[in-house]
């Protein structure tokens, strides 16, 4: 999934980061986080396929980043708190929402927030929003 921006995150190198990570767990690391939420980068099923080629945990994230790296117009920074709230707390307990058709559920294992400069700038029901899911679920 591309983002709105050419600088938005992809994982568009998968054999180099399979090598990289295979590096990182002969070196003793066992996890690592993705912390691309939906719409700006993330892709659960790549993920799943790095955990699963390299014997490291990937952490998958659910949240919200800048404006910048998502879609124009994304429903995420028009949502309501609960809106936001139930998105997060149903990637975290069910799974990732591209991952809706995998086989085995990938879920996310951290919620993300991304602060503007200023920030009352910030969608403050996102924030709400991030805030209530980490209570309801002990996800941080």
């Amino acid at each position: 999934m591309k983002g709105s921006q050419p600088v938005a995150p992809i994982l568009d190198r998968y054999e180099s980061i399979v090598s990289e990570l295979k590096e990182y767990r002969r070196a003793g690391g066992s996890a690592i986080v993705d912390c691309q939420p939906g719409g700006c980068g993330r892709n659960g099923v790549v993920l799943q396929r790095l955990a699963q080629q390299s014997g490291v945990y990937v952490i998958a994230a659910t949240g919200f980043h800048l404006p910048r790296y998502d879609a124009p117009g994304a429903w995420i920074y028009h949502a309501s708190a609960s809106e936001a709230q139930e998105f997060f707390v149903s990637e975290i307990r069910s799974g990732l929402q591209e991952c809706a058709q995998c086989e085995t559920p990938v879920k996310a294992g951290l919620i993300k927030i991304a602060s503007q400069a200023r920030i009352q700038d910030t969608p403050q029901a996102l924030l709400e929003a991030a805030a209530a899911a980490c209570i309801e679920t002990a996800v941080a």
